[in-house]
């Protein structure tokens, strides 16, 4: 079972907060900058990626496997719900704002 729950992203191990966001760093993602993407969110939201940094102990931006959409670079998946393409720094602020506008 836990090569299962490590192996698929929308399996968690640890509690999630109110963001999960899996971007994909796949070769067609990483080519058109996938890793700068993560990058980007992971700063702008005061994340970072290694999950013992953080208070909480979990962190809400990770690297994914492959979501399909490679004509779509880079991509991301939001709450397991919503996958958003063509993720460059400004369409990730916008993706930012709009999360941090939702009501909780």
């Amino acid at each position: 079972m836990h090569e299962v729950t490590t192996f698929y992203n929308m399996y968690n191990q640890k509690p999630v907060g109110r963001y999960k966001l899996n971007v994909c760093t796949n070769l067609p993602c990483q080519l058109r900058d996938g890793q700068e993407a993560l990058t980007h969110l992971c700063q702008r939201f005061g994340w970072c990626r290694r999950a013992a940094r953080r208070p909480t102990g979990c962190s809400p931006c990770k690297k994914s496997e492959c979501l399909g959409a490679c004509a779509d670079a880079p991509v991301l998946l939001v709450n397991d719900r919503q996958m958003v393409s063509f993720m460059t720094p400004p369409r990730l602020d916008e993706l930012i704002q709009t999360l941090k506008a939702e009501p909780v």
